[in-house]
């Protein structure tokens, strides 16, 4: 096992730092005393960081498509830069966003000869795969839509870099935090801010497939203060004590203070569990419980 300590002599660059996600590492890892790069494709400030370079702080404006130039040496490659999924999301901005990055992530990792490279990727990869009730790393990846194809057709691309570094991918559900991208709990919030019904189907089923970011920050950290060694991981990501889809709304409300009623209505495939068993026992992290991860986003909320 290596430390932080180690680790003050290693720089690290963060690919979409200027994101909701990125943000959040590049602070943790600079509060951490960590040097960091923070690669963004557009200025755009970044909380709890300088404004300025420093002795443990770069901002790089670049492009992952296209060359980069680099001051200092990087060791470790934490790849964030993605292209989320939204409404009018199109295939092709798909696959300049999430594997042509990835190629761009490949090509810098080589030309730098970094050691470690930890990137997240999406529990969308595995689809909905027929009779499945749980997911695990060896669930068949089956037919899944264009964001799970071009986030899986990205995993493959970082594998080529195993015979030079390790390479860890994070399957990540819904993030929550200050910021947040959309997803299924952002939505619930949304609603109950406004004192909307929340409609729900499968009440008693259970869901995991959510994280806080503060979650997600102390796991990187703890990826990269482990011993690096060449190869390839990849790990799924969920919270800790599943609660029902019901428990979920009512956290949800209770949490905002809220007038919210909920509405249950029929039909609907019930959600797949999260199993993170592999994140526990080879790496040995275990994400707050999913009641802990909405109280701290209740607790953050704001809308935007």
């Amino acid at each position: 096992m290596g430390s932080t300590e180690q680790l003050e002599r290693m720089w690290t660059l963060v690919t979409g730092a200027g994101g909701f996600v990125g943000g959040h590492v590049t602070r943790h890892l600079f509060e951490c005393g960590i040097p960091v790069v923070a690669l963004q494709r557009t200025p755009r400030g970044i909380d709890g960081v300088p404004d300025e370079d420093g002795a443990n702080f770069r901002r790089l404006i670049g492009d992952l498509t296209a060359p980069i130039a680099l001051d200092v040496p990087i060791e470790n490659i934490v790849h964030l830069a993605a292209r989320i999924k939204t409404a009018n999301s199109t295939s092709e901005a798909f696959e300049a966003g999430n594997v042509a990055t990835a190629s761009g992530v490949v090509r810098l990792a080589k030309a730098t000869n970094s050691t470690r490279v930890i990137a997240l990727s999406t529990i969308s990869v595995y689809g909905r795969p027929a009779g499945a009730t749980v997911l695990t790393e060896k669930t068949p990846i089956t037919e899944t839509d264009a964001y799970g194809m071009s986030k899986h057709r990205a995993e493959l691309t970082l594998k080529e870099l195993t015979d030079q570094a390790q390479v860890t991918t994070l399957r990540m559900p819904g993030i929550l935090g200050r910021h947040a991208n959309p997803n299924l709990v952002v939505g619930m919030c949304e609603k109950a801010a406004r004192n909307e019904a929340i409609r729900i189907t499968n009440p008693d089923a259970l869901f995991n497939s959510t994280v806080h970011v503060s979650d997600v920050c102390r796991l990187i950290e703890r990826l990269l203060v482990a011993q690096p060694a060449r190869g390839y991981n990849v790990v799924n990501v969920s919270s800790a004590k599943p609660l029902s889809i019901r428990a979920l709304a009512e956290n949800i409300i209770n949490g905002l203070g809220s007038a919210s009623k909920i509405t249950v209505d029929a039909g609907g495939e019930p959600p797949c569990l999260i199993d993170a068993e592999r994140l526990r026992d080879r790496f040995g992290y275990e994400a707050m419980s999913v009641s802990k991860a909405i109280a701290l986003y209740a607790s953050e909320y704001r809308p935007k």
